[in-house]
């Protein structure tokens, strides 16, 4: 029986929802759905776990709207350049002893 496996994106955006925080209900309060997932979208494309994706998107939506479009921007030129040619770091897990 082969194990079905979700896109990165949609693993974050479960992620995302999972973590159930108040903190995340009070963004989506100010700010569209949509919006919202996009953002994590673009955290969860370059790298970030789903907490600190989840920080992040509190310190940029709760700014002006003028400092979201910048944010987003830069993002997805880090997205686009910085990770272009990286592969991911390996991490190496403790032995179970």
């Amino acid at each position: 029986m082969e194990r079905h496996t979700c896109a990165p994106e949609t693993t974050t955006i479960k992620r995302m929802f999972l973590l159930g925080c108040a903190l995340k209900l009070r963004i989506m309060a100010k700010i569209g759905i949509k919006e919202l997932c996009e953002m994590m979208l673009i955290y969860g494309e370059c790298g970030r776990k789903a907490k600190s994706a989840a920080s992040c998107i509190v310190n940029v939506f709760l700014k002006a709207p003028s400092y979201r479009a910048h944010h987003l921007k830069s993002c997805r030129t880090f997205k686009g350049e910085a990770l272009r040619d990286q592969p991911r770091p390996l991490v190496r897990r403790p032995r179970n002893v």
